[in-house]
């Protein structure tokens, strides 16, 4: 004789469910960041190089007349304190540019952030902003999942979680009291 259990009948149906859940968010989806102004993104492809298709035809396509991103050679200008084409593409779509006070904290999250002059003392403390700045002393990230940009650096602090921080010659002294952060000469 069996008997009927009318509690074990919900928790079964509430294992099933969660299995599901479970197999669906390991299931390979993924996330990606596209320009809003690009017309048609490049996907990224599986064979495993990690560049796509139309990433390859571009690069040997010799009828653009401009270098292959892929030869630094070609790309680097060599100048200290050269701008780089990602540095420039990022003050050009700045949504706010202010001068360089004593001071200054950048607080606005979420933004692009152009900051122009000699910095002796800069704060970062937005979340998920983008920051360019020229020549900075001491530049204080307490925001997390910031990508700051500078030419020369003289001191980096980061108390703030997830930051990529980018400069260019002389690599500063840096305190990292942060976790995940990741820092270095700008290419």
């Amino acid at each position: 004789m069996t008997t009927h259990d009318p509690i074990a009948q919900p928790r079964w149906f509430a294992l099933v469910a969660l299995t599901i859940v479970a197999v669906g968010s390991l299931s390979g989806c993924g996330l990606a960041f596209s320009d809003p102004d690009a017309t048609d993104p490049a996907p990224s492809s599986q064979d495993g190089t990690g560049s796509s298709p139309e990433a390859d035809a571009a690069e040997s396509d010799p009828a653009d007349g401009e270098p292959a991103a892929s030869d630094p050679a070609e790309t680097e200008t060599g100048a200290p304190g050269a701008s780089s084409p990602d540095r420039d593409a990022l003050i050009a779509r700045a949504s706010q540019t202010i001068p360089c006070s004593p001071g200054l904290d950048v607080t606005t999250d979420g933004g692009i952030v152009r900051v122009e002059g000699t910095c002796d003392d800069l704060t970062v403390s937005a979340d998920a902003a983008i920051v360019i700045a020229d020549d900075v002393a001491v530049l204080t990230i307490t925001g997390s999942g910031t990508v700051v940009s500078t030419l020369a650096l003289g001191e980096l602090r980061i108390t703030g979680d997830v930051n990529d921080v980018r400069w260019t010659g002389a690599t500063p002294a840096v305190t990292d009291d942060g976790t995940a952060n990741t820092m270095g000469e700008q290419q």
